[in-house]
């Protein structure tokens, strides 16, 4: 529960400082909890802290806390939970750094879509949702490269508390070598 609880605080910090938009350790943060707890444990410790991290952003920068645009990111975190879990002894450093940068590109598929069917400010057609998408694009490279970054955070931390060295990591219970 330290781990998580890390991970939950670098969010938290994270988001509430000036930052590239879309850059935050949320989607590691949301796919290391998958592959630690349960589906129900996970969805809602990952809730709570992006909850707390939306609050916190309403209090220092007067940012809505909550909206239709929170009711997507929720269902989009959730589904990343469903999808990216699997248990923690099968975890090799590749892993992390791939499934955190899959769970990234795929928040960034999904929250876009909904941006464009909930927000009302594209046409409800293709050349809407292609202009939703085109708008989107810049926020894209960030996003992709907080997996990466948090992704390789997390496995350098796993190869840390297993206190093997990175590339051994899990390998040898995998067969992997």
């Amino acid at each position: 529960m330290i781990a998580a609880t890390v991970w939950a605080l670098l969010t938290l910090i994270c988001k509430w400082l000036p930052h590239t938009a879309d850059y935050s350790p949320e989607i590691a943060m949301t796919v290391y909890l998958a592959s630690r707890y349960s589906f129900l444990k996970a969805g809602i410790l990952t809730l709570v802290v992006v909850e707390i991290a939306d609050s916190g952003l309403s209090v220092l920068h007067g940012y809505p806390a909550f909206g239709l645009w929170s009711i997507v990111n929720a269902i989009t975190l959730l589904l990343i939970i469903a999808i990216f879990a699997h248990p923690w002894s099968k975890m090799h450093w590749f892993n992390c750094i791939a499934k955190v940068f899959c769970a990234s590109l795929f928040f960034w598929l999904l929250t876009n879509l909904g941006v464009w069917l909930s927000a009302g400010h594209y046409p409800m057609n293709v050349q809407g949702l292609i202009l939703c998408y085109h708008m989107a694009w810049p926020f894209l490279p960030a996003q992709l490269l907080s997996g990466i970054v948090f992704g390789a955070l997390w496995a350098i931390s796993n190869a840390v508390i297993a206190r093997r060295p990175l590339h051994d990591f899990c390998a040898k219970k995998q067969g992997l070598y």
